[in-house]
């Protein structure tokens, strides 16, 4: 390869790592924009994110289809045509599932920051999700993953040097295997277009816009609540997982792997700096031990690759 060959290789690198790292940046702010928009009924929130989420990526599709001449109205048109139904199920179970449960646990009482570190634990299980579907072999890594994940789990539930139960944490922990089922499932599923989240999107909409009007839930929106709903369905949702897309197919995986380990804690410290909260001894141990066991988790995959170029 010349030299101009490898800098533009380089090139392209590092820009995919600069994407991937602003998407990390962008799906920190999430759990913010959550707590913001508590003052919308829940599935109502939810209705207006993910429908935002969808025509971001009708609106992206529109685009790219008018830059190659294509018909715009067709290509908008086969985004839920061309996602399978597996696809499409498991899609929406991991989007549906996780922010569903994510929101009702907040709407239980339970303390945000506390939330956000359980539903942090995500790609710890989908290790376990993994492994019991016997996708990948087993490490002593994952294992120490899986008890150190569980490990921050129970310190949450502590306070006071006891342990309570708390059904709000069990739904952040719910809201978490949603996800990592998703992303440990995604290779039994055919694949489907790469803008598949804004199809699972709108039929994620359309199921809260359903579960709101049956539930004859209060309407209230202000100003902050509005932006706040746009924000999440626009930013993470929507413009930080076209991000990771492009940064991963380019980047420095390892690297991305790495860099991710800082948003449970960029997502933790923004929450107490808008809530204007020290964050507790719990909070801060539970953290450690979330963050500890993704990278044991990233580990395991590392030996994984080893035995598979040996």
């Amino acid at each position: 390869m010349s030299a101009r060959a490898q800098d533009g290789q380089a090139a392209k690198r590092r820009r995919g790592n600069l994407l991937g790292f602003v998407a990390i940046l962008t799906w920190s702010v999430y759990p913010l924009l959550i707590v913001a928009g508590q003052k919308a009924a829940p599935f109502l929130f939810l209705a207006g994110a993910f429908a935002s989420a969808g025509l971001f990526s009708l609106a992206r599709r529109g685009w790219v289809a008018l830059g190659r001449g294509e018909p715009v109205l067709a290509a908008m048109a086969g985004l839920l045509s061309q996602t399978p139904r597996r696809t499409l199920a498991l899609g929406c179970l991991g989007l549906f599932g996780s922010n569903v449960f994510y929101n009702v646990a907040l709407r239980w009482g339970v303390e945000p920051v506390s939330a956000t570190i359980v539903l942090s634990t995500w790609p710890i299980m989908m290790a376990g999700v993994v492994l019991c579907l016997r996708l990948a072999r087993a490490t002593w890594w994952d294992a120490l993953a899986l008890v150190a994940g569980f490990a921050g789990i129970l310190v949450m539930a502590g306070k006071e040097g006891e342990f309570h139960f708390q059904a709000g944490l069990l739904l952040a922990a719910l809201s978490g295997l949603c996800w990592a089922v998703y992303s440990g499932a995604r290779r039994l599923v055919p694949a489907g277009p790469t803008d598949a989240l804004g199809a699972y999107a709108l039929v994620s909409a359309s199921a809260c816009w359903i579960l709101h009007l049956a539930l004859a839930e209060p309407v209230f929106f202000d100003l902050p609540t509005v932006l706040a709903m746009l924000a999440a369905g626009l930013l993470p949702m929507g413009f930080g997982n076209v991000l990771w897309d492009l940064g991963t197919r380019d980047g420095d995986p390892v690297l991305l792997a790495g860099l991710s380990f800082l948003e449970p804690a960029l997502a933790t410290f923004l929450l107490l700096a808008y809530l204007l909260q020290w964050p507790l001894a719990t909070d801060l141990a539970g953290l450690a031990l979330v963050m500890g066991g993704a990278g044991l988790g990233v580990m395991g995959e590392r030996q994984r690759r080893r035995w598979q170029k040996s």
